[in-house]
């Protein structure tokens, strides 16, 4: 077995394009619900890589480990998390 190593940005196209071919419903609104740590801590309003994986550790919203050191997160759990708080 041989091990294939891809960048982050082409694995998502990769997918992207699986997902184009077998749903054909999938529209490009949709294509934008995966989103890299930046992202993520901007709409979280937090500074520290931290305070994320912390977040991450307790499962507080959806995430995919890309590889060892790459995450996406699922942005409407976050934006359902940060509702749930709210509403407390």
């Amino acid at each position: 077995m041989s091990d294939i190593c891809l960048e982050s940005r082409y694995f998502v196209r990769m997918t992207e394009a699986v997902i184009d071919l077998t749903i054909p419903a999938y529209s490009a609104a949709d294509k934008n619900v995966w989103i890299d740590k930046e992202e993520a801590m901007g709409i979280l309003k937090i500074t520290s890589n931290t305070t994320l994986q912390k977040h991450r550790d307790r499962d507080d919203f959806d995430y995919s480990k890309v590889s060892s050191k790459h995450f996406l997160y699922y942005k409407p759990s976050i934006i359902s998390f940060i509702e749930k708080k709210a509403n407390r």
